[in-house]
């Protein structure tokens, strides 16, 4: 940020956007099923580090900051709220209906399904 004073600057805004889901400290997310729950602890300490890391430096600069909140983790979804007051969010279970067409096809050759390439 400039190092002008802050009521001489105009106000800056910016959006934190969260999503995902929480998995826990010995099982990979891409490794649950609908309905695992998320580790609440892993979660929190997640969280602090970003509130410590990002949203009190922006806040303290003077930075406006709307926070939108998605996850595959309903379980979570008060603590969450409660613990980011989001402009808006979203909490459901995962949906796995999807068949795991990639599966055992090796990074490489993914890419290409996506529009990337090496």
């Amino acid at each position: 940020l400039p190092s002008a004073p802050l009521a001489t600057m105009p106000e800056q805004t910016a959006t934190l956007v969260l999503y995902g889901r929480v998995g826990t400290y010995t099982t990979r997310t891409a490794s649950m099923k609908a309905g695992d729950h998320g580790d609440k602890g892993l979660w929190r300490e997640c969280a602090n580090s970003i509130r410590s890391q990002v949203l009190e430096p922006w806040r303290a600069a003077g930075v406006r900051l709307a926070v939108f909140v998605q996850s595959w983790n309903p379980e979570l979804a008060g603590r969450m709220d409660a613990f980011w007051s989001p402009t808006a969010s979203s909490h459901a279970l995962q949906n796995d209906s999807m068949p795991n067409c990639l599966a055992g096809v090796s990074p490489r050759e993914r890419l290409p399904c996506f529009g990337g390439g090496m």
